[in-house]
């Protein structure tokens, strides 16, 4: 039963802003009072724009004017990576709850800016991990908390996507390290691959959700195939994360949107000292050749479990102080890198899918493979 609607105001309508702006106009917990976006005249912003003229619901192109000019109770921010930190900060300073897409930020100090924010506004921050509101993940990760799979020694995450060269020419910001002064790093680790990093960090512990780990050191490879100028960031990623703990848990983190058969795959495999799992496959493989099937679980959408969150107390499928050791398990992967993205022809790839199969299998980096690519640098 929805005891009152909250009146939010939505930044950014085109893009992945599109799919929130249609759940929110037919969503009854909330009361949409205003839209902002910067780029009106952009082919799908002018679509929502259409949509919400027709509701009559207002239109600013400054978010700082939009949380000014309205009474909100919420704000859910839908733009690039670069924005997230100020678009927060600001709706927090507002006294309003944020809804934010992810990642909840692409830097470390924008992060600890965010989170500062929080206290100091003591409002309800939620993060748009996707999988981390799924009936699959928090089923899983009922399993883990319970013991079923005892400690959790390792957890296996591979993205093999393909995107084509025009994906990193559709927007200023597309594949960029900074924009306006602002770190965005839209690679494949911020951009397909945050979400996935997300959820292995998640099942790597057996706290209760939504408890993430967080990396303490990493070991890693980073690589730019794709033939387009404008990608300054890595668009093939290999690492192995230590995670924090008192028992070593390691991550081993594979992604490409360079996968030549044009088939976008992701896996989670978590392996325990009782047994392994895949997420999706709602069983556990016991060691003792034996299988336990996974209890499913009931879930809200992320909408409905951050209004609950406000509204009642919930904990949030990401809360911010958990969404932000993504970033900081990312920011160790650059670090171990030494931010070195290595630039590979497209033609002397190979097939990345198998490569990273192979690397996964054998837990290692590239240039540790039994058959290493001719391109794989030393590791670090």
């Amino acid at each position: 039963m929805v005891t009152k609607a909250l009146r939010a105001v939505q930044v950014g309508v085109g893009g992945i802003g599109r799919g929130h702006l249609t759940s929110l106009t037919a969503n009854e917990r909330f009361d949409l009072v205003a839209v902002c976006d910067a780029y009106p005249r952009r082919p799908d912003v002018r679509a929502s724009l259409a949509h919400t003229k027709a509701l009559g619901i207002p239109f600013f192109k400054d978010y700082r004017q939009a949380f000014r000019a309205v009474e909100a109770d919420v704000a859910f921010i839908c733009t690039p990576h670069h924005w997230h930190a100020p678009m927060t900060i600001a709706a927090l300073e507002r006294g309003l709850h944020v809804f934010v897409e992810k990642p909840a930020a692409s830097s470390v100090s924008d992060a600890g800016r965010m989170l500062q924010a929080q206290r100091n506004a003591r409002k309800v921050v939620a993060v748009g991990f996707n999988p981390l509101a799924t009936s699959a993940c928090i089923a899983l990760k009922r399993s883990i908390a319970r013991g079923e799979l005892g400690r959790i020694r390792e957890v296996v995450a591979v993205i093999t996507w393909y995107r084509a060269d025009a994906y990193y020419r559709r927007a200023k910001w597309a594949g960029r390290a900074r924009v306006d002064g602002r770190w965005c790093r839209d690679g494949v680790m911020y951009n397909q691959g945050s979400h996935t990093i997300a959820a292995a960090l998640m099942l790597a512990n057996t706290s209760p959700a939504p408890t993430l780990s967080v990396a303490r050191r990493a070991s890693a490879a980073l690589y730019r195939a794709h033939p387009v100028r404008t990608l300054e960031m890595e668009d093939l990623v290999c690492a192995v994360a230590e995670l924090e703990g008192r028992s070593p848990t390691r991550l081993h983190f594979y992604a490409t949107t360079c996968s030549q058969d044009r088939q976008d795959r992701t896996w989670i495999r978590v392996f325990g000292e009782k047994g392994a799992a895949t997420l999706g496959l709602h069983h556990l493989d016991l060691y003792d050749a034996s299988t336990r099937a996974i209890s499913p679980a009931s879930v809200l959408s992320k909408h409905d479990n951050f209004y609950e969150a406000i509204v009642r107390g919930a904990i949030p499928y990401a809360p911010l102080e958990q969404a932000v050791k993504v970033t900081y398990t990312i920011d160790a992967i650059y670090r171990a890198a030494r931010g070195r993205i290595q630039k590979v022809r497209w033609a002397d790839l190979g097939d990345t899918s198998e490569i990273i199969a192979r690397a996964a299998a054998q837990r290692c980096r590239f240039s540790e493979m039994d058959t290493a690519p001719p391109w794989a640098a030393p590791s670090r």
